[in-house]
């Protein structure tokens, strides 16, 4: 039995295996980035809607949500506001695929123990004088 040119075969053998995996491995990586991306846009979607709950920006919440949704490629699937929580599912369809995500944004839960206390970091704090004209920031 001649065992010559084996080496070639198997050669190609596992090329072709690596070709293989590239071609299966690239596209799902590559989905998974998008899911991301879709996720920050459900992120920055709920954030805005919040914003506007809270009449930190004027507006329509769900409204708000969707131009910030439509800022990160995705439309707003779904957009609930119960009292300053906004809760917001934001899609996009990517080669015949939908990529969906969802977030919540509103103001922090009050903790009535942690309110009384000094902040645990003791990094630069910020302190503004709104009653002047020309307001400067303080670090303290």
């Amino acid at each position: 039995m001649n065992d010559l040119g084996s080496g070639s075969v198997l050669a190609v053998a596992i090329l072709g295996a690596c070709l293989l995996l590239t071609a299966v491995l690239v596209p799902a990586l590559a989905m998974l980035a998008l899911g991301q991306g879709v996720q920050g846009a459900a992120d920055a979607a709920a954030l805005a809607a919040a914003d506007t709950a809270s009449g930190a920006v004027p507006g329509i919440p769900c409204e708000a949500a969707a131009a910030a949704a439509a800022l990160n490629g995705a439309t707003v699937a779904a957009c609930r506001v119960d009292d300053l929580i906004a809760t917001v599912a934001v899609e996009r369809r990517v080669a015949g695929f939908r990529l969906g995500a969802e977030a919540r944004a509103g103001p922090p839960r009050a903790n009535p123990e942690r309110a009384n206390r000094e902040r645990a970091f003791k990094g630069p704090r910020v302190e503004t004088n709104a009653s002047c004209d020309s307001c400067e920031l303080r670090l303290l």
